[in-house]
């Protein structure tokens, strides 16, 4: 019996724009993503017996096919050509589910991340980062960490220097939206207004917190439609938070 243990943190938007909608349906993005300090704690266990399974301390988390972290291995098996063995997922939930925090991609990479070290298959980032795009846009960004800005469907990055030292407050209200909702409603009210990227870039260089503060935009805020968002904003400014900005996708 092999075991590895991996974090995985969250995933926080600093900024999110729609380009383009494709003609496939999907939605070609441009944000600028950082990887926080709240993470699950995900422990992988090879053994003898047969089968993927997985277990979770939350039990909103789903222990079939609807998990990531279960289609994660499976594709690692697939695109290896390793045979799959008796396969253990424990997950030990520390982000919060539907919040736009990307815990179940985060949940995926780190099992892409521990099978690659449990089968010694020694895959270079690039390679993995390639098998996980089909799993969803997020878990590319989940494997790279760090600051980045992401563009496409989530599989074109550019590496940002990290932000100076901070802290980031998460509020999840009770309500939510589906994500395919929050872009459905997007498509139907339009865009009136965009991030500056380039400028939230900039700030980020500079490396001061207020200019990265300034910045922070979601276009898909608007498009939740829940006041619940409005008003969490207004009490985190009026507690002397730098800036404020619905995160990720719902």
């Amino acid at each position: 019996m092999k075991q590895a243990v991996v974090l995985a943190p969250c995933k926080v938007n600093l900024t999110l724009d729609i380009t383009r909608r494709r003609s496939d349906g999907y939605h070609e993005m441009e944000m600028i993503l950082l990887a926080a300090d709240l993470c699950d704690r995900v422990t992988v266990t090879l053994h003898s017996g047969r089968g993927i399974r997985v277990e979770c301390d939350d039990q909103m988390v789903p222990l079939d096919e609807g998990n990531l972290a279960v289609r994660a291995a499976r594709i690692f098996y697939q695109r290896t050509g390793l045979p799959a063995q008796g396969t253990d997922i424990a997950i030990e939930k520390r982000i919060p589910m539907e919040a736009g925090l990307a815990g179940g991609s985060a949940d995926a990479a780190a099992v892409l991340v521990a099978l690659n070290a449990l089968c010694g298959t020694g895959l270079p980032l690039e390679e993995l980062e390639a098998m996980a795009l089909p799993l969803g846009a997020d878990v590319p960004f989940c494997l790279r960490g760090g600051v980045v800005i992401a563009r496409g469907i989530g599989e074109e990055f550019r590496i940002l220097p990290a932000l100076p030292d901070c802290f980031l407050v998460i509020a999840k209200p009770w309500e939510g939206v589906s994500t395919a909702a929050a872009f459905r409603r997007a498509d139907e009210l339009g865009i009136p207004r965009h991030p500056d990227t380039q400028r939230m870039e900039m700030a980020i260089w500079s490396r001061k917190l207020p200019k990265i503060a300034k910045h922070l935009y979601n276009v898909l805020e608007p498009a939740a439609g829940l006041p619940i968002i409005s008003e969490l904003k207004r009490l985190l400014l009026e507690q002397g938070a730098l800036g404020a900005v619905m995160t990720g996708r719902l």
